[in-house]
This record gives C-alpha cells, structure tokens and sequence, in this order.
C-alpha cells in the first residue's frame, strides 16, 4: 500500500511543498549527471531489497533512470569486489540504498570499496540516519554528494 500524499513530512526532511506534489520524482531535464555510455538515461545501482513503500514512486524513478539492482549474493563484500573490478554493471552515475535494513551486505564502505567505484559515480543516495557506514570524506574528495541532515550531524 503506498504512503498517502498527504502524510506530514517530519521537520528533519525539508520539500518545497506539502503535502507533497504529484509530479515525476526527478526531471530528467534538471539531473546533470550522465553515464559515458550510451543511454540518455542515468544508471543507478541499488543496493538493497527492492522497494516496498512507495511503489508508485519508484515506478516513476525507474522509468526515469536504468536501475541496476544487484541480487543479494553479488552484494556479499566479496562477490561485490569482485563484481566492481569486473566492472560487471558497467559504468553508473549513483548508489540508491533505499533503505537501511538492507542493501549493508558488503559492509563498510571504506577505501576498498570506494576506490573501485567509476569514475561516473557522483550521488551516493541512503536511507536512514548518518553515515558511520561510509567514509563519507572520501567519497567528498572523489566529489561523490552524499546527504545528511543538519540536525544530526
């Protein structure tokens, strides 16, 4: 069942309006990233159990981008190295962990996994709060844009 569009949106996460509108959920024309490959659409890799809460939203993020959502055995930190020095899903333009409980299988991400990333890498996206999971530094240094909220920080 999806979220109502008029549930309240806690303090802690800011939006332009609310409730919030019914509009696509990225503007294809406002993102700026793109893959060096082919498709005009940006490539997400999702890390995590597919969505659940918000299928109506995500229908319109999936349209909008080529997700890549990896099965639960590639994204064992093993596997998961492995995958990213065979550069198994190619190039992508960000990581969508849409929420906390999975999508942690590789663990840390630390200068191992980082370093491996592409260089097309730009958003790292996750759901919950804080990020003592990732060396967020080091994903500011490769200039990859990661979000936190101010209350928390």
């Amino acid at each position: 069942m999806a979220e109502p569009t008029n549930t309240p949106v806690p303090a802690s996460t800011p939006r332009a309006t609310s409730p919030a509108p019914q509009l696509p959920f990225i503007s294809q024309g406002s993102l700026s990233i793109r893959s060096s490959m082919t498709s005009s659409k940006p490539r997400v890799l999702h890390i995590g159990d597919p969505v659940k809460y918000n299928p109506e939203t995500y229908l319109r993020f999936s349209i909008q981008c080529e997700v890549i959502r990896p099965p639960t055995e590639e994204r064992q930190r093993p596997e998961f190295i492995k995958a990213l020095k065979e550069k198994r899903w190619g190039d992508f333009d960000a990581i969508f962990r849409p929420f906390w409980g999975t999508g942690g299988e590789m663990g840390k991400w630390d200068q191992e996994l980082i370093s491996l990333l592409p260089q097309s890498v730009k958003v790292f996206a996750s759901a919950g709060a804080g990020f003592d999971w990732a060396d967020t530094k080091l994903l500011g240094e490769r200039g990859e844009l990661t979000q936190l909220p101010a209350d928390i920080r």
